[in-house]
């Protein structure tokens, strides 16, 4: 019965988290989230020490992995949904921030691309975290690199660059987790190619339809909520395997009796 009782409490205890955590993105911010999910997690962890429920300890990691990424992907999903669709002639026209736009034509100058490495801090030998962020004017056929740039293509994975040779017939928001390190490589692609940008010219990210955008966020999330449910149901069960299987020590033996 504990078990089962267990059981249903480690899944209220993540899913509950997850999603506070999911409304706290949406209404408020992805901070506020991240806040809240450090709050909750380590009021389960206290919960698992009190009641000597250590299932619950295990139930609080996975609340916090959770609630930080479905945050972060939830935010982006709100950010995308409250964007107001624009189609425009050219990229010249991209203006107002938080906008999705379609393009009537527009080219990625690839030709004048630019590559940031952001990197954690190390610790002794060890190096951190890496990503690669990648940025390249975006404009229309007319555009020549004497005039400045109206707007930027940005995109963290190298496969996109791929995508950029086919166009860019529209462009959505960037996640705003990584917006230092988007103007970082604008700065790069400005000095490497000696270019300047038109006061506020935004940095989007290119992709087949804001529709397309909006539903691959949307599976994005729905995947984040579904891994973290797994990844705790299977640590619950690995555990709970382990201690079926595990050698058990010999009982001891009963008052007044010696063993030889």
């Amino acid at each position: 019965m504990k078990t089962v009782v267990d059981l249903l409490l480690g899944f209220l205890a993540v899913n509950g988290v997850l999603a506070i955590a999911a409304a706290s993105a949406v209404f408020a911010s992805w901070h506020v989230a991240i806040a809240v999910s450090v709050l909750l997690a380590l009021g389960l962890v206290a919960v698992s020490i009190v009641t000597r429920r250590f299932s619950l300890s295990w139930a609080a990691l996975i609340a916090f992995a959770g609630g930080l990424i479905v945050s972060l992907e939830l935010d982006d999903y709100a950010a995308l949904r409250r964007s107001e669709v624009v189609r425009v002639a050219s990229p010249a026209q991209a203006t107002g921030e938080g906008r999705s736009f379609v393009f009537l034509r527009s080219v990625v100058r690839s030709d004048l691309q630019a590559e940031f490495k952001y990197e954690t801090s190390r610790r002794g030998s060890q190096s951190g975290t890496i990503a690669w962020f990648y940025a390249a004017p975006l404009t229309d056929e007319s555009w020549n690199s004497g005039e400045p740039v109206p707007a930027w293509a940005i995109c963290r994975y190298k496969p996109c660059l791929a995508d950029w040779a086919k166009g860019c017939g529209a462009a959505v928001p960037l996640p705003a987790l990584h917006v230092d390190e988007y103007r970082q490589v604008v700065a790069v692609a400005e000095v490497e190619h000696g270019l300047q940008s038109v006061p506020g010219a935004p940095m989007l990210a290119c992709v087949e339809s804001p529709e397309a955008a909006l539903a691959a966020q949307f599976e994005a999330t729905r995947f984040a909520l579904v891994f973290w449910n797994v990844t705790w149901l299977c640590g619950w069960l690995g555990f709970g395997i382990y201690r079926l299987v595990r050698p058990r020590p010999a009982p001891p033996p009963a008052p007044g009796r010696t063993v030889s």
